[in-house]
């Protein structure tokens, strides 16, 4: 349960991105391809950096690969809040995020196929599957909190400059 909830964090920068998108486009006065671009920007890395970060997971074990997954979403989200102050930096950002996915995923996938048993597998399997479906929920029911308490997009969370 511990590496589905992982998996469904890791995912959350870019829901959140895309169910506050109306307030970051506003705040940054970005157009809409610029907030596509940074989401695909994310999907593309997540994709294309899978196989590396499969590798370093072989390399390193799914527990330290998890931890080390989980961490750098943090860390990277940190660094996507402090740094998307422009269109090129929300797209940058949304970029190296997409790094904590492509370390995440096969991890998963290891502690499933090597810490449940065959019987429960396939169910394991699905709950993994449902992690996107559960970020998705857990953007869209807390973007508005975040930004009624912040008073506008993600840039302004870190306090380094003034919103726009």
């Amino acid at each position: 349960m511990d590496a589905i909830a992982l998996n469904t964090m890791r995912i959350l920068p870019s829901f959140l991105v895309s169910a506050m998108s109306e307030t970051i486009r506003s705040e940054l006065h970005l157009d809409e391809a610029v907030l596509g671009f940074a989401f695909s920007g994310y999907r593309l890395v997540a994709s294309v950096a899978a196989y590396p970060m499969a590798v370093l997971a072989d390399r390193w074990g799914a527990v330290r690969a998890l931890r080390a997954a989980g961490l750098g979403a943090f860390a990277l989200s940190l660094v996507f809040t402090w740094a998307a102050h422009s269109g090129a930096g929300l797209v940058l950002a949304l970029a190296v995020v997409g790094l904590a996915p492509a370390l995440a995923t096969p991890a998963v996938n290891v502690v499933i196929t090597s810490g449940v048993r065959v019987q429960r597998r396939a169910l394991a399997f699905a709950a993994a599957s449902a992690s996107p479906v559960a970020a998705l929920m857990v953007a869209g029911a807390t973007a508005p909190v975040l930004e009624e308490l912040l008073g506008g997009g993600l840039p302004s969370a870190s306090g380094v400059w003034p919103p726009r």
